[in-house]
C-alpha cells in the first residue's frame, strides 16, 4: 500500500508542478530582476552540490545509509530552485491561474517527499532530513537574493509540514507492517492540493477557503475510516482546519497586533495541545498539513497581486504566514525531541545554560531582521553574499549554542525561538511585511538545522573547555565583524540620501 501512495504521491506532485507553471509562468523574467534570480538559483544549486558531496566523503565515516542525507539534499535543493524560478516568473493572468501557480508550488514539494519515499521506503528518515536542509536552502536563498516571498514561503511551509510528520509518523509507527503510517501524510498532501483545485474556480475568497476545509475533512474522514483506519486521525486533522479558518477569521479583523494576535497564539497553542493528545507529534503535523487549504488560497490572491501590494489580502496572507511558521516550529520541536531522545534524557530544564539559550532564541528574530534591513537595496552580489551569510549564521546559531553548551542550551534554543515566532506574529516589534517573512524563514532554517544536525555537531560538545573559550571568540570576532560592516552599509546608504 504505501508503494502505491508514494506513486500516487510523485504522480500527483510531478501533475501539480506542471498545471501551476503551464499556468501562471508567463514570458521571461524582467529585466531588472533577471540577473538576481539567476544568481539566486546558481547559488543554491552550488551550496547543494557542495553539499552533496561532502556527504560522499569516506573518511571519516561521518554519513551511513549509502549516503541517502545528501541525495535529500540534492531533491530538495533542485525542486527549491525550480520553485524559486517559477515564483520569479509568475504571471497569472487571472485568479484560477494563480491559484494553479500556488498548487504548482506545493506540488513541488509533494513531488519530492514522494520520491524519497519510492527510493528509500525502507528507512526514509536521513533523506527526509536532507530534503528538509535543500529545500530550506533554496527558500532562503530566493527569499532573500531574489525577493520573493509569497511563493517561497508556499514552498518551505509545505515541504516542512511535510517531510516533518512524515518522520514523526515513523517515530509513532516504527513497524515495518506499519508503514502506511510513514506514507499517510503525502495521500494528505495529494488530497489538499486536488481540493485546492476543485474550489478554485470559486470567486470569493473566504468562501473558497471554508470549502476547501470541508473538503479535505470529507476526505479525512474517508482515510480514518478505510486507509488507516484510526479517527483520531480524522480529528487532528479537523483541529487544525478549524483551527487556522479561525485564526484566518482574527488576521481579517482590523486588531491585528492586539488582542487578536493573542487570542491566535493561544488557539495555535490549543491546536498543538490537541493534535499531540490524539497522536502525538504526528497528529500535529497531520493537522498542519490539512490546515495548508487556508493558506494557499491567500497566496493565490498575493501572487495575482504585486508583492509589494498593501491590500486586505496581502495583509491576511501576512498574517497567515506568521501562524503557519509557528505551527511549523511546534512540528519541528516534536522531532527534535524524538530525534534526540536519548540525549535529553538527562537534561534539566533548570539548567542556567537552557535558560541563556531560551533568551537567545526568544530574540534571534528580532537580531537576525536587524541584519536582514542592512541588506536591502544594494548590488546584486553584496545581496546574495549577505544572503548566504544569513543562512550560514541561522544555522551556525544552534549548532554553537549545541557545541559550547551541549544539548540541554539547544533544546532552550528551540523553546526560545517559538516564543520569538509568537512575538512577532503578534506585532512585539517593527517587523512587517516581507522583514516579517525573511526573520522567520531564518528562524525555520535555524530551527531546520538543530534538528537535522544536531547529531552530527554533538561530537563538538565534547571539547576542552579552552576549545570552546576559542569557539567564543571567533563567534565574537564574526558578530563584531558584521556589526561594523552593517555600520558601514547603513552610513553609505545614509550619504547617498543626503
Amino acid at each position: 500500500m504505501e508503494s502505491i501512495i508514494g506513486w500516487i504521491s510523485v504522480c500527483v506532485g510531478a501533475a501539480a508542478a506542471v498545471l501551476g507553471g503551464a499556468s501562471a509562468c508567463r514570458g521571461e523574467f524582467p529585466e531588472r530582476g533577471r540577473r538576481g534570480e539567476w544568481a539566486a538559483a546558481g547559488a543554491v544549486v552550488v551550496l547543494t552540490a557542495v553539499l552533496f558531496l561532502l556527504t560522499r566523503l569516506s573518511t571519516p565515516p561521518v554519513f551511513s545509509l549509502g549516503g541517502r542525507l545528501g541525495i535529500g539534499i540534492l531533491i530538495g535543493g533542485l525542486l527549491g530552485t525550480m520553485a524559486g524560478l517559477w515564483s520569479c516568473r509568475m504571471r497569472p493572468a487571472s485568479e484560477w491561474a494563480a491559484a494553479m501557480g500556488a498548487v504548482g508550488i506545493a506540488g513541488l514539494s509533494l513531488l519530492g517527499g514522494g520520491l524519497v519515499l519510492l527510493l528509500y521506503g525502507g528507512y526514509p528518515t536521513p533523506a527526509l532530513a536532507g530534503f528538509m536542509i535543500g529545500a530550506m536552502i533554496a527558500g532562503v536563498v530566493f527569499r532573500l537574493a531574489a525577493g520573493r516571498s509569497a511563493a517561497v514561503s508556499v514552498w518551505v511551509i509545505s515541504a516542512l509540514a511535510l517531510t516533518g510528520t512524515i518522520q514523526l509518523g515513523i517515530y509513532r509507527h516504527p513497524v515495518p507492517w506499519e508503514r502506511v503510517w510513514w506514507a499517510a501524510p503525502a495521500i494528505t498532501a495529494a488530497a489538499v492540493l486536488a481540493a485546492i483545485v476543485l474550489v478554485s474556480g470559486i470567486a470569493k475568497l473566504w468562501l473558497r477557503m471554508i470549502t476547501g476545509g470541508a473538503l479535505v475533512l470529507a476526505l479525512a474522514a474517508i482515510f480514518a475510516w478505510k486507509l488507516l483506519p484510526e479517527w483520531p486521525y480524522f480529528y487532528a486533522a479537523a483541529a487544525g482546519v478549524v483551527t487556522f479558518l479561525l485564526v484566518a477569521w482574527l488576521g481579517s479583523l482590523s486588531d491585528k497586533t492586539g488582542r487578536a494576535a493573542a487570542v491566535s497564539a493561544i488557539l495555535i497553542s490549543a491546536f498543538a495541545a490537541i493534535g499531540f493528545k490524539l497522536l502525538a507529534g504526528f497528529g500535529i503535523g497531520t493537522g498542519l498539513l490539512y490546515a495548508v487549504v487556508i493558506l494557499i488560497p491567500a497566496a493565490a490572491f498575493v501572487l495575482r497581486q504585486q508583492e509589494d501590494d498593501e491590500s486586505e489580502g496581502s495583509a491576511l496572507f501576512g498574517w497567515l504566514i506568521g501562524a503557519f511558521y509557528v505551527g511549523i516550529a511546534m512540528v519541528m520541536l516534536r522531532l527534535f525531541l524524538e530525534n534526540y531522545s536519548s540525549s535529553l534524557s538527562g537534561v534539566d530544564i533548570r539548567a542556567h545554560y537552557t535558560f541563556v539559550a531560551l533568551i537567545i532564541g526568544a530574540v534571534f528574530p528580532f537580531l537576525i531582521a536587524a541584519a536582514i534591513s542592512s541588506a536591502e537595496r544594494k548590488r546584486t552580489l553584496f545581496v546574495l553574499c549577505c544572503s548566504a551569510a544569513l543562512g550560514l549564521a541561522a544555522a551556525a546559531v544552534p549548532i554553537i549554542a549545541l557545541a559550547v553548551w551541549g544539548f540541554k542550551a539547544l533544546l532552550g534554543f528551540m523553546i526560545g525561538t517559538i516564543a520569538g515566532q509568537v512575538f512577532v506574529m503578534m506585532g512585539g516589534s517593527a517587523l512587517y511585511g516581507k522583514a516579517k517573512d525573511a526573520a522567520l524563514i531564518l528562524t525555520a532554517a535555524a530551527q531546520v538545522s538543530a534538528v537535522t544536525l544536531g547529531g552530527l555537531a554533538a561530537p563538538l560538545n565534547e571539547a576542552t573547555r579552552v576549545q570552546k573559550v576559542w569557539m567564543l571568540a571567533a563567534v565574537l570576532v564574526v558578530i563584531v565583524i558584521w556589526t561594523a560592516l552593517a555600520w558601514l552599509v547603513n552610513r553609505d546608504k545614509a550619504v547617498e540620501r543626503g
